[in-house]
């Protein structure tokens, strides 16, 4: 057997340390500002941990409660009488036993080296999962990085040809990803005051001030000099330079390059679907009309006419197979 102990868990009287969770659009800058943020002596950061999403198969398996499947049997069950592990098993029953999973990694991560007092968990699609985080970790904090949808799909089409193909590959597919996005976000304000939102673009643009708001949000001590300097360690050749991920990963950290990457064509879709969304976020559109883009227009009525020889296929499946 290994010689192995495990911690003791943290007393679950204490005060828990902060926890911040960096989310946004997929290719909104996460990675950059994780990078930020851990140039502060008192944070520890967690790269695309996907703790969340890992826990989520378990959170499906609790509520769903179907057919035969998860059911009791007892010699005194009367007729019709079903129970279900969901029956048995609380909803707080099943908090308490996920809880100290959480709070045990984020103890034993804040004691690394020195001692932190801030973790810093970047999943930029931890914002799908805010209920999730939000019902085990309730003193979460969220720090949401914004980034201009034509942007985001310049950088995502970029990425589908260098290192990745699973990003959207339709204009329309990325416009409507970062809309439904922006509509998390919105619920995630109503359901916590501990959340903050930046721009990737002001970030740019005011690095140090936006990086010290930041930091005196989580009660951390820091000065103008400190987020000069880590800003100026986080330039975007030092961190190609550290290979935090796959080439081409980083590009060319400008907030204007979608105006050369992208068409005519794209920038209207992208425009005609985020319209509302970019306005509140203070991005304006490069054309005015309000009419829906033909190609757009196109795009959707293939996808219904599929869906309907789907529907069509599967149902002409159905009928053969009652013959069989």
């Amino acid at each position: 057997m290994p010689d192995w102990t495990p911690d003791p868990m943290p007393d679950p009287k204490s005060k828990p340390a902060k926890t911040c969770y960096i989310v946004g659009v997929p290719r909104s800058g996460t990675t950059w500002l994780l990078s930020l943020m851990t140039q502060h002596d008192d944070i520890v950061g967690l790269q695309q941990s996907g703790f969340f999403h890992a826990i989520a198969p378990l959170r499906r398996w609790w509520r769903s409660n179907h057919g035969y499947g998860k059911q009791l049997q007892t010699a005194r069950q009367s007729d019709g009488d079903q129970q279900h592990i969901g029956d048995v098993l609380s909803r707080s029953d099943f908090q308490q036993l996920l809880g100290p999973v959480v709070d045990r990694i984020r103890s034993s991560l804040l004691r690394t080296g020195q001692g932190y007092s801030v973790l810093v968990d970047q999943t930029p699609e931890n914002l799908e999962l805010r209920k999730s985080i939000l019902e085990l970790d309730p003193d979460a904090y969220f720090l949401h990085i914004v980034r201009d949808p034509r942007a985001i799909c310049s950088s995502m089409q970029g990425a589908n040809k260098l290192w990745s193909a699973k990003f959207p590959r339709r204009t329309s597919g990325i416009a409507r990803s970062w809309n439904e996005y922006m509509g998390y976000s919105l619920d995630l304000q109503d359901r916590t005051d501990r959340y903050m939102e930046i721009r990737y673009e002001d970030l740019l643009a005011e690095g140090p001030r936006i990086l010290q708001s930041v930091f005196e949000w989580l009660g951390l001590a820091t000065t103008p000099a400190q987020c000069q300097s880590a800003v100026d360690n986080c330039a975007i050749e030092k961190l190609r330079a550290r290979k935090l991920g796959p080439e081409g990963f980083f590009r060319s950290g400008t907030s204007d390059s979608w105006q050369s990457d992208l068409s005519a064509r794209q920038v209207r879709v992208i425009e005609h679907l985020c319209a509302d969304a970019m306005a509140g976020k203070g991005y304006e559109r490069r054309t005015e009309s309000a009419v829906r883009p033909i190609s757009l227009a196109v795009e959707d009525g293939a996808d219904a006419s599929l869906k309907r020889i789907r529907r069509i296929l599967s149902t002409v499946k159905k009928k053969l197979a009652s013959f069989v």
